[in-house]
């Protein structure tokens, strides 16, 4: 377990969850890949340093979810639709207990009771929820329908990345009006 002043969400960050010393004071706990990492501040001052970090405003992100999925409670907020990083609440209004997750890292729910449901998540990871599963299952909902919105709003953009060992006698050749490329070495021609 490492220990951190600062973290920046990322690809292999699976949730983070509030964690409270023995003084009272909040800390968070972030799950990366097989890592946990201790943070010494707030869940939400992780939340709005992380989009800060990429230009982005957490309020904004919030705003922007309303507007997709209207509502107005535990909406669900992209950092990165093309890194799949979208998070969700998965706490209670009242709880002192934070919990976002990364929506995507979500393998399965599994209930125990009416009200405590556990998720399976990637690295093998599983945490327990205290909501039954169908507001687990309303949030993912929610959660899912941000991505899709804003990935067809924000289509990725397709490129190629060829590499090539330079002195090889080989160049890349785009013909006119065309997006496949050539491969010439010494009057021979091979499609790519």
């Amino acid at each position: 377990m490492f220990s951190k002043r600062f973290y920046i969400i990322n690809r292999d960050t699976v949730c983070l969850f509030s964690e409270y010393d023995k003084q009272g004071n909040e800390n968070t706990r972030v799950i990366e890949g097989k890592e946990f990492i201790l943070v010494g501040k707030p869940v939400k001052d992780v939340l709005e340093e992380s989009f800060n970090y990429y230009a982005r405003n957490f309020a904004g992100a919030i705003v922007g979810a309303r507007s997709i999925l209207g509502g107005k409670y535990f909406l669900p907020v992209e950092l990165n639709v093309q890194q799949g990083v979208i998070l969700a609440p998965f706490h209670t209004q009242n709880s002192k207990k934070k919990i976002w997750v990364v929506t995507p890292k979500i393998i399965r729910p599994e209930v125990i009771s009416n009200k405590e449901t556990i998720l399976h998540l990637t690295y093998g990871h599983s945490i327990s929820i205290l909501l039954t599963s169908e507001q687990i299952e309303k949030r993912r909902g929610r959660a899912a329908q941000l991505q899709t919105t804003l990935q067809e709003r924000n289509p990725i953009e397709k490129s190629r990345t060829i590499l090539f060992e330079p002195g090889s006698g080989f160049t890349i050749v785009e013909e006119k009006g065309e997006y496949n490329f050539l491969l010439r070495k010494k009057g021979k021609e091979e499609e790519e």
